[in-house]
């Protein structure tokens, strides 16, 4: 079992198979691009291959090692500094505040047109690529196209549709998926000694991503999940009393936009009701383990075309925070548009009975 300072991948066959192949041929291209969900285990399993990559030793350890030396202190020189975060030839770029900037590109650059110190590679990490702005973005693409001898980038996104397209080409693509909910929720009970309530309840909020199953406590979790349904019913979906719905609705976005962290997760929840929307209008014959109780009154009023509109303008309200526009008056846009296609959709009867008292 690896130890506590080594943590377990868990799932991803498809995308280590994958990489374990290019690894073992020695036919390295100098970028690759790993996509899929925040938590998913993206960044850990490029920190992993990496490793494995450097390794002194080859062709030794587990399948999750590709290769590289299981930990311990008969792994190599190379694989025990990766371990302990002081490899020389293994970079990190993540960003600095909302953005990764051009400042950072250029120093590893720099970084990068040096020889591998004790490594086959200088390897470098950007994680959250999609934060590149755009000056960064230019930079790191002509670094792409004309690659220093040696050098391995391993861009890393949970939203890669949203670098720049020419960068986006020119990297190899591996993608992640999250596991099953009953996988994960299997792999919280067996492994982690959760009770079957709370293992089904993160499992299915984190969306099969274990890094956000393993992020929050559980009772808090519920807690918050159940203020976002009772903001949205409260909100959104309650036509009796106007004023009162948008004094909520407010309220609401004024706390859920006082920090880019609390921000993000308000956009995550939103998400996951919106899912929960469509998985209900789509194929509202099977049995789904739903989150949100307030998306099966969602449902009756909003068709599957106008969530994916809401989607969309859920992802731009994302995007467009990272430019510094107001948090705050972006999730009010989003609610009030979640709130008009509700009432477009409101029963006429409904609308006469208004009328007439």
């Amino acid at each position: 079992m690896p130890t506590p300072s080594e943590p377990l991948i868990i799932g991803h066959t498809q995308p280590i198979r994958q990489l374990t192949a290019v690894l073992r041929s020695d036919r390295l291209a100098h970028a690759y691009l790993f996509g899929g969900p925040e938590g998913v285990g993206k960044r850990l399993v490029a920190a992993r291959w990496a490793t494995a990559i450097n390794c002194e030793r080859p062709a030794s350890g587990r399948p999750e090692t590709f290769g590289g030396c299981p930990s311990g202190p008969d792994a190599c020189r190379s694989c025990r500094m990766e371990l302990s975060g002081t490899h020389p030839d293994r970079l990190l770029i993540e960003p600095d505040g909302q953005f990764i900037k051009i400042e950072q590109v250029r120093e590893l650059q720099a970084a990068l047109n040096f020889t591998a110190w004790s490594g086959r590679r200088k390897i470098a990490l950007i994680d959250r690529a999609e934060r590149l702005n755009q000056e960064a973005a230019n930079a790191l693409l002509k670094t792409v196209e004309e690659p220093p001898a040696d050098s391995l980038l391993i861009l890393i996104s949970s939203a890669p549709d949203d670098l720049l397209p020419t960068l986006r080409s020119r990297c190899h693509l591996v993608r992640f998926f999250p596991l099953e909910p009953q996988q994960l929720t299997r792999w919280l009970i067996d492994q982690r000694r959760w009770a079957p309530e709370e293992a089904a309840l993160v499992s299915a909020i984190a969306n099969g991503c274990v890094g956000r199953a393993l992020a929050g406590d559980p009772a808090l979790l519920r807690e918050e999940r159940d203020a976002v349904d009772r903001w949205l019913a409260q909100s959104c979906l309650d036509l009796s009393n106007p004023l009162d719905a948008l004094e909520r609705l407010t309220e609401g976005a004024e706390t859920a936009a006082r920090t880019p962290e609390q921000f993000e997760r308000t956009i995550h929840w939103l998400r996951l009701w919106l899912q929960d929307t469509v998985h209900l209008s789509a194929a509202p014959d099977r049995d789904h383990p739903v989150r949100f109780p307030s998306a099966h009154r969602a449902v009756r009023v909003l068709s599957l075309f106008t969530c994916s509109e809401l989607a969309a303008q859920l992802h731009w309200s994302w995007r467009a925070s990272f430019r510094n526009i107001n948090r705050q008056l972006l999730l009010e846009q989003w609610l009030i548009a979640l709130r008009d296609a509700v009432t477009a959709h409101r029963p006429q009867g409904t609308a006469r009975a208004r009328t007439t008292a």
